[in-house]
C-alpha cells in the first residue's frame, strides 16, 4: 500500500509539473487595475534561451531549465515584465533562485522565498523561478507584490523550500 501511495504522489507531481503551459501560466496572471496584460507571450527553451538572457543561459540550463515564458503588463509608457522559468524540479528552481539572490534586496514572503525592491521581485514556487521588474518611475512595489503573490499561489499555494 505504501508503495502505491509513493507511486501515485510521484505520478501526480510529474503530471502537475508538466501541465504548466505558457498559456496556463498567462491565465494565472491577475487583473491589475490600471494595468493591461498584453496578448503577447514569448517562449524560450534550452535551444534559444541565450537569445533572451545571453551569458546567463548556461547556468539556467545546468539547473535543468525546461522553458521560460515571458509576459508583460503595460500602463501608458510603463511596463512590468514577468519571466517564469520552468525547471525540471522544485530543487532546480530553488537552485537557480539561490544562485541569483542578492543581499542588497529585501526579503519578501512570497512562494518558497522572494526578494525585491521598489521595481523588481524575484521568487520561486514549485518548479518555477519567477523574475519580475518594471521600468516605472514610481514605486510599484505593491503592484509587483500583488502580481507575484497571486501568481505564486496558482503555481503552488503552499510553496516552501524543497526537501
Amino acid at each position: 500500500m505504501k508503495r502505491i501511495i509513493v507511486v501515485f504522489v510521484i505520478f501526480l507531481s510529474v503530471h502537475m509539473l508538466s501541465a504548466q503551459t505558457p498559456e496556463q501560466l498567462k491565465s494565472w496572471m491577475p487583473d491589475i487595475p490600471g494595468w493591461e496584460l498584453t496578448d503577447e507571450i514569448e517562449v524560450f527553451d534550452p535551444d534559444n534561451l541565450f537569445d533572451r538572457i545571453n551569458g546567463a543561459a548556461p547556468l539556467f540550463i545546468e539547473n535543468n531549465f525546461r522553458e521560460m515564458t515571458s509576459m508583460e503588463y503595460k500602463k501608458r509608457d510603463d511596463y512590468i515584465t514577468i519571466q517564469a522559468y520552468r525547471h525540471a524540479t522544485p530543487e532546480d528552481a530553488f537552485g537557480m533562485y539561490a544562485s541569483e539572490r542578492s543581499s542588497e534586496l529585501e526579503y519578501i514572503n512570497i512562494g518558497g522565498e522572494g526578494q525585491g525592491d521598489a521595481g523588481s521581485l524575484f521568487f520561486f514556487a514549485g518548479n518555477i523561478y519567477v523574475k519580475m521588474w518594471a521600468n516605472s518611475t514610481e514605486d510599484i512595489k505593491g503592484v509587483l507584490y500583488t502580481i507575484g503573490k497571486s501568481f505564486s499561489d496558482k503555481i503552488e499555494p503552499d510553496a516552501g523550500y524543497p526537501v
